[in-house]
């Protein structure tokens, strides 16, 4: 007669559930530590840019109306802050960059260029009446949406092992040195992993509430939202809801459109930017945009090939099915919205900078990472994003 020794099998039940939890605790706990680090090193070796002068002018400039004081309250917080290396470099490193130390009009004209990331300006504000400096204000917002971005892209990893954690960690460089800047990308790289997070929780209404307010953290993400909306064509949403979000993103679309640029204004400034000429900034608006247009999509080739590159082979990766390897339809789907809005958005504003493409970058290492991790393991299921329970595997 056969005896089973419930009391044994129990006891091991018990011991390999605390020894799961007592792994996960030790991974969030590990993911928490570098989260606080990653944060920690972008506040404190922040990377000054001169973009931070176009959104510390914007912020600083909805409790000023004489742009006057608004131009020589800007700089003087700059000075403040920065060494004064830096600080030459950013006020007399180019002609552009002298000219707007010194033209006030100038760098009031500019100002639709930065002030239409609303939220983040906004939070440069708030942070401001709260009495810190301007620059200071984007150093902690960079740093603290940096060390966010990082745990919140872990808790979607599932399932890997100490072994492989450390080639987790490969996309912290692409992390730190966005979170090192003062731009509003740090940010929006955030938003990006939380709308997913949210969907992979099965969470709609809010990540598509913060789909909507996209377009408000950087325009160009009213690109993003939209192919987000129609991919997750089977989200579960409803039409009219799906209606609704459309309008309000085309209507954001009008208000930002009225408040920059113009787009062809832009892409000429962005091919000033670019080639930096030693000629007045005015002397930009008489360019040809075809001419404009052009010359950047071939610097793009010339100078940013590895970016083209990583978008080919994910490109040829998607077409092939070869992410079928992993089981979570929602991890493709996620794929598919950050190779499309990459791809959309280097053709619409040609620009190789690889801060606007963080959050694609960061995305497709840990998806590399995980592939050539899975041709390790011999017959064991790949599970990259982390499910509540099964109904996360299947499609939307």
């Amino acid at each position: 007669m056969l005896k089973f020794n419930f009391r044994g099998i129990s006891k091991a039940w018990i011991q390999k559930g605390i020894c799961i939890r007592r792994y996960r605790y030790a991974i969030l706990i590990s993911n928490l530590l570098i989260g606080f680090t990653v944060g920690a090193v972008c506040f404190l070796i922040p990377n000054q840019n001169w973009d931070s002068i176009g959104y510390a002018h914007s912020a600083l400039r909805m409790a000023e109306n004489d742009e006057s004081k608004v131009h020589a309250k800007v700089f003087q917080e700059l000075k403040t802050t920065t060494s004064l290396q830096t600080f030459n470099s950013l006020t007399q490193g180019n002609f552009y960059q002298r000219q707007m130390f010194t033209d006030i009009e100038g760098l009031a004209q500019i100002r639709g260029t930065y002030s239409v990331k609303y939220l983040y300006v906004l939070l440069i504000y708030g942070l401001h009446n709260l009495g810190l400096n301007a620059f200071v204000s984007m150093h902690i917002l960079s740093a603290l949406f940096a060390g966010l971005s990082f745990i919140l892209s872990t808790l979607l990893i599932r399932n890997f092992s100490f072994a492989s954690y450390p080639l987790y960690l490969i996309p912290l460089i692409s992390i730190i040195q966005v979170g090192r800047m003062s731009t509003p990308d740090s940010m929006g790289m955030f938003l990006i992993f939380l709308v997913f997070y949210f969907c992979n929780r099965k969470w709609n209404m809010l990540s598509q509430l913060f789909l909507v307010t996209a377009p408000l953290v950087r325009p160009e993400f009213l690109i993003l939202s939209l192919i987000c909306f129609f991919l997750f064509r089977q989200w579960g949403f409803r039409i009219r809801f799906f209606l609704s979000a459309i309008t309000i993103l085309l209507t954001l679309s009008i208000a930002i459109s009225q408040q920059a640029w113009s787009y062809t204004k832009s892409i000429k400034f962005l091919y000033y930017l670019t080639q930096n000429p030693n000629e007045s900034f005015y002397t930009f608006q008489d360019m040809s945009f075809f001419q404009a247009y052009f010359k950047l999509i071939t610097t793009i080739i010339q100078i940013d090939l590895p970016l083209l590159i990583l978008l080919s082979f994910s490109l040829y990766l998607l077409m092939n099915n070869t992410l079928r390897i992993f089981p979570l339809a929602t991890q493709r789907v996620f794929g598919e919205v950050l190779l499309y809005f990459s791809i959309v958005r280097i053709i619409v504003f040609p620009s190789g900078d690889y801060r606007f493409y963080s959050p694609f970058i960061i995305f497709f290492s840990y998806v590399f990472v995980e592939f050539f991790h899975s041709l390790n393991k011999s017959g064991s299921e790949v599970h990259f994003f982390d499910s509540r329970d099964n109904r996360n595997d299947r499609q939307f």
